[in-house]
């Protein structure tokens, strides 16, 4: 009997153990994808990280979808509504930045019109692309992006004043 009953504990033990073991792995396992998902809603991944070259310039990472959440965009897109972080025309002060603006209005503009975005195209790849969907020409968008974006001229009044008249909305004309 007393070692019948010495298995039977110890069996109980191993039990316990491995049940805990269990509950141990499965709480991490949920955390880990908790933690992962609101990463995902916020757009806080590693891949929207500004990182210091070794070149001794800064490299920006613009995303135009900031979406990157495949399980659940219903509930970005609730949060959304109480996040009102984004900018407007008139909170824009540098032309680069207006330049910049513009260019992303008028590329949600097509996604609005169903374009599926590719995030691996350059601004100049995704200006010819639009511009054989849809028929209309970007070409200097494209081109006034790429220089606010990535060269170090500066961009002229002139130049974001026909921007705004060839792709900008009236709310951008009347408040400058």
């Amino acid at each position: 009997m007393g070692h019948d009953s010495l298995l039977i504990i110890l069996f109980k033990i191993v039990m316990v153990v491995i049940i805990i073991g269990l509950i141990v792995f499965a709480v991490c396992a949920i955390f880990r994808r908790v933690v992962k998902m609101i990463l995902e809603l916020y757009g806080k991944s590693k891949n929207n990280v500004t990182k210091e070259n070794k070149l001794g310039y800064v490299d920006e990472k613009e995303t135009l979808l900031k979406s990157s959440s495949r399980r659940w965009p219903n509930i970005k897109n609730i949060f959304k509504i109480f996040n009102k972080k984004g900018l407007s025309w008139k909170d824009i002060v540098t032309n680069r930045d207006k330049v910049r603006f513009i260019y992303r209005q008028k590329v949600w503009s097509f996604i609005k019109k169903g374009y599926e975005f590719k995030n691996i195209l350059t601004p100049s790849e995704l200006g010819k692309e639009v511009e054989e969907l849809y028929k209309e020409d970007v070409s200097h968008l494209t081109s006034a992006y790429n220089k606010a974006r990535y060269s170090n001229e500066s961009v002229g009044i002139n130049e974001v004043e026909m921007l705004v008249k060839k792709f900008g909305n009236k709310s951008y004309m009347t408040s400058k």
